[in-house]
């Protein structure tokens, strides 16, 4: 562009130009920007026809990821199209939709494209292809369903070219032409991209590709074979968001067991780029609210951590990894604690009594009710969890403690014998004097490590300290009712 009015002007005239104010890299939690603009510097150097396959598993981030890419590209001057596969899911003809948003979003851009003879001889190239694969499907429909394959092919014969023969001579002559019709369609493309650059454009013309790992099987290879044989042109740039592994699943499912899907899968794509994974501690800071207003909320173990938001920021971090969960599955994880907070909080307001909540273990109940986890729906108030069915690994949520070893500990705290020997005991707990009680001794975990140790002497200070009317410490029942409310919460 050859000044910023121009280049304004041009991001404005964008299908997608509100896009700029919400979604870019500048606003980015997941911290991707600087691999947004690596992906635009490698993908904007090819110009001999680029399909890209970029990979991230379910609630990764795509979408998110693929629209501040799209405000990136036009910063660049970059024509860019976007289209959302799953909203088209309920066509039948993946050319059509594919040929639709790609001329009415350049035309968004103001380029005149009536006026280019390429432009028009494109649109009849297409045309005529879909026309002739009318015939064929109508044809096939009408004998299927109707037992005459006259019935409605004579029809769609009549409107594209007349009054031919027969069936048969159609489509033995519309195949001819759109074996030469594909050909010219990419020559054609490729002479409209070139047109362009006397608006101020940059080459290549860059297509993302969204949700095409939630389309039905048919469709989505439907639409990757548009992609190959219609597309794959001179100027032209595809980045097709995918979970690979699912797509996988998805052509087994259609050409099935036996069929090597993952080598076919590659016959679409020239590369494949996957979005890296994000740094969750970055993502839960930005996240999560420093204020909240629970002033009838007493977190425990008090003395464990500086605030509560810190608390949240570290336990969901580790654990998210432990479970394996997706920022999709992050960001209601939140929303579902948010909701238990403030319920508690209203409850504790409706009493006038502070709600005394292990917060790591209000967080485990949550993914566990999430994941269907058989510990959610067995633990009782007075029953322990069996801990042999715990995952193992060596994965550290604190120094010394190992995250089983830490979830264990935490779900001890929501059984009523805890409580029911601590305030028995009736003053404050040493760890060295807690090694007789055996309830005592599975709430540390017989660990021997100094980390395990102050945890375990911040829980049974706070527990044998104020086990009193003045405030209500929850017990599994409790925290079950508040998780399984939030449970309504997507």
């Amino acid at each position: 562009m050859e000044n910023s009015a121009e280049q304004a002007s041009f991001i404005n005239q964008a299908k997608y130009a509100d896009w700029q104010d919400k979604y870019t890299f500048d606003n980015c939690l997941l911290k991707r920007g600087e691999y947004g603009e690596f992906l635009a510097d490698y993908i904007t150097g090819e110009h001999d026809g680029f399909v890209l396959n970029l990979n991230g598993g379910w609630g990764s981030g795509k979408t998110e990821f693929l629209k501040r890419f799209y405000s990136l590209l036009l910063k660049r001057n970059h024509p860019v199209i976007y289209i959302d596969a799953w909203e088209s899911d309920f066509s039948k003809d993946p050319l059509t939709v594919v040929t639709s948003e790609l001329l009415t979003q350049l035309e968004t851009f103001n380029y005149n494209l009536d006026s280019i003879e390429e432009v028009e001889r494109f649109k009849k190239l297409c045309g005529r292809f879909i026309k002739g694969l009318a015939v064929g499907v109508s044809a096939y429909l009408s004998k299927q369903y109707l037992g005459d394959p006259s019935i409605i092919g004579n029809a769609v014969q009549q409107a594209i070219s007349g009054e031919p023969d027969s069936l048969l001579t159609v489509l033995s002559t519309e195949h001819q032409e759109l074996v030469s019709a594909i050909q010219q369609i990419r020559i054609t493309l490729g002479e409209v991209a070139g047109k362009l650059t006397g608006g101020g454009a940059k080459l290549p013309v860059v297509v993302l590709v969204d949700e095409l790992d939630r389309c039905r099987p048919n469709y989505a290879i439907e639409m990757l074979e548009v992609i190959k044989h219609f597309f794959k042109t001179d100027n032209f740039v595809f980045v097709v968001a995918t979970d690979t592994d699912q797509l996988i699943h998805s052509i087994a499912a259609v050409y099935g067991a036996g069929f090597d899907a993952a080598q076919y899968l590659k016959r679409f794509f020239d590369r494949k780029a996957s979005l890296p994974e994000p740094n969750l501690v970055d993502y839960l800071s930005s996240k999560l609210q420093d204020n909240e207003p629970y002033s009838y909320l007493y977190p425990f173990p008090s003395g464990f951590y500086a605030n509560l938001k810190i608390l949240e920021i570290e336990t969901i971090a580790k654990l998210a990894n432990y479970y394996q969960l997706k920022i999709r599955d992050v960001d209601q994880l939140i929303n579902k604690l948010n909701s238990c907070l403030r319920f508690a909080q209203n409850v504790g307001s409706k009493k006038q009594q502070i709600q005394a909540i292990c917060i790591p273990a209000l967080i485990i109940g949550l993914i566990e009710f999430d994941r269907g986890e058989s510990f959610f729906y067995k633990r009782k108030n007075n029953k322990s969890d069996d801990l042999s069915l715990r995952k193992n690994t060596e994965d550290e949520i604190f120094e010394g403690l190992k995250i089983k070893d830490f979830i264990n500990l935490c779900m001890s705290s929501t059984q009523l014998h805890i409580y029911e020997e601590l305030n028995q005991y009736g003053r404050k707990i040493q760890v060295t004097e807690v090694r007789s009680y055996s309830r005592i001794e599975d709430l540390k975990l017989g660990a021997i490590h100094l980390e395990v140790n102050r945890w375990a002497n911040y829980m049974t200070a706070d527990i044998s300290n104020s086990y009193d009317s003045s405030r209500k410490y929850w017990l599994w029942d409790d925290y079950k009712k508040a998780i399984e409310l939030a449970g309504n919460i997507e």
